[in-house]
């Protein structure tokens, strides 16, 4: 999969450093992955959501983190819209601003 927005990451990475051995293994994950369907992407990653209209959340870092994405299947794209603690997530989700 093409994978854009990873400067979102480098940027999260930044501000936690111990966040960076599971973001750096969700992307190399995520780059040599060919996912044609959401079935595609939990066969590889089985702790993802799926939220409709493309948007996928990953849980990354047994649960601490959670990156949010926009997958378009037949464009092999996955476009970071958020990298998020999970209590960031917790209240955006519950703001309804993923």
């Amino acid at each position: 999969m093409e994978l854009i927005g990873k400067m979102l990451v480098q940027r999260f990475v930044r501000r936690r450093p111990q966040a960076r051995a599971p973001m750096a293994a969700w992307v190399t994950v995520v780059e040599m992955a060919v996912w044609q369907s959401p079935h595609d992407v939990r066969e590889t990653l089985g702790h993802a959501d799926f939220l409709g209209r493309g948007l996928t959340i990953f849980n990354v870092g047994g649960n601490k983190y959670r990156i949010s994405t926009t997958t378009t299947y037949q464009n092999q794209r996955v476009v970071i819209r958020r990298v998020m603690t999970h209590r960031e997530y917790d209240r955006r989700s519950n703001e309804g601003t993923l």
